[in-house]
């Protein structure tokens, strides 16, 4: 079958052309090859999984590089570097940001309402009682991230940030809390905390973390009602 010159392909054009764009992977590698060292299949599939616009799953031991490694691409590709330490209290909003609602630019930041020195109003995160149980997780978040938020203020702060919650057994497992009610005293925080037994806390946060709750709320009010 005869084929015209048009319709031929230049193969040797096309590995030039493959070689011209495909340069920056060396510059790339020589510039991880100046931090990492004795690393290549790493720094391959690092590259790879970058160009293919995937997401990498890097495992290993401490003390192989991995976060250099990462670090040390980003700043190749002049791109930006962040991590995140996966530790047992670590929290969504560590993960996912603070940015909820805000009513000029239809978005929120429980962070900046709480940073802002300025901002004197009171925030209200409530539900009706037939939707509760559809929202009660994302309450929750709100005010775990709320709580979590506490330690930005400056330290000794004397402007005092309450934070109420009325049937708290009502809301998911806050993780926290019982870190927010012993830290954020120095930063300005008081608790208001409302339930209608002990025993709701300790189904919701069992015994011990109950016992911890209690014992950091330094006054208690119990009110009973005589029929």
């Amino acid at each position: 079958m005869e084929h015209s010159t048009n319709e031929m392909i230049d193969i040797k054009a096309i590995n030039d052309k493959i070689e011209k764009e495909s340069a920056f992977i060396d510059l790339l590698t020589m510039e991880m090859n100046k931090v990492i060292v004795g690393q290549k299949h790493m720094v391959e599939r690092l590259l790879i999984g970058l160009l293919g616009k995937g997401h990498i799953l890097l495992e290993g031991v401490p003390g192989l590089a991995k976060t250099l490694a990462i670090n040390t691409l980003s700043q190749a590709v002049k791109g930006s570097f962040s991590r995140i330490q996966f530790t047992p209290d670590l929290l969504p909003a560590d993960v996912v940001g603070t940015m909820i609602y805000n009513i000029k630019e239809n978005d929120f930041s429980i962070k900046e309402w709480l940073l802002d020195e300025n901002q004197k109003n009171t925030l209200f995160i409530s539900s009706r009682s037939s939707l509760h149980g559809s929202i009660q997780p994302l309450i929750s978040a709100m005010l775990d991230i709320a709580i979590n938020n506490m330690g930005e203020l400056p330290l000794g702060n004397q402007q005092k940030t309450w934070l109420i919650f009325d049937e708290v057994s009502s809301l998911n497992y806050l993780p926290s809390l019982e870190k927010g009610l012993t830290v954020s005293r120095n930063f300005g925080g008081c608790f208001v905390i409302a339930l209608q037994s002990i025993s709701q806390l300790i189904k919701r946060y069992g015994q011990q973390d109950s016992n911890t709750i209690s014992s950091n709320c330094s006054n208690k009010i119990i009110l009973k009602r005589n029929l």
